[in-house]
């Protein structure tokens, strides 16, 4: 199949169409994941902070005047009713359930992943970086 002449210079060189697309371009995505580590003093707050969340103080029950959304979307955190002093994490996506990365939900200074449905009892609210 031909397609439009190419002008090289003075002369005309005709190509083909096929010519113009990559033959077998690498599979990789868009973005990496971001990495997340341990930070702080390993409690659940020192890595929101260390993670955009930065000008929020206080211990998590006290993030409870910082919510600010009735919905969570990932870069989002969600304050959560678990432990003696309720627990924040990250969200990292929201495919059928929002997606956590957190830091002492396993123990102080383990930064760990889990799901938990949109529906979860224990969600007491968003908050928007």
């Amino acid at each position: 199949m031909w397609g439009w002449p190419v002008f090289a210079s003075d002369s005309l060189v005709l190509g083909r169409y096929e010519d113009n697309f990559v033959k077998e371009a690498p599979v990789r995505p868009l973005t990496a994941p971001p990495r997340y580590f341990s930070v702080g003093n390993g409690q659940c707050i020192a890595f929101l902070q260390a993670n955009g969340f930065e000008v929020f103080k206080g211990s998590a029950w006290e993030w409870k005047k910082y919510i600010n959304s009735d919905i969570g979307w990932p870069g989002y955190a969600v304050l959560l009713d678990e432990g003696p002093y309720q627990h924040v994490a990250l969200i990292t996506g929201n495919n059928e359930g929002y997606q956590l990365v957190e830091q002492n939900y396993l123990g102080e200074y383990i930064v760990s992943t889990r799901s938990i449905p949109f529906d979860y009892e224990r969600i007491v609210g968003f908050i928007r970086p």
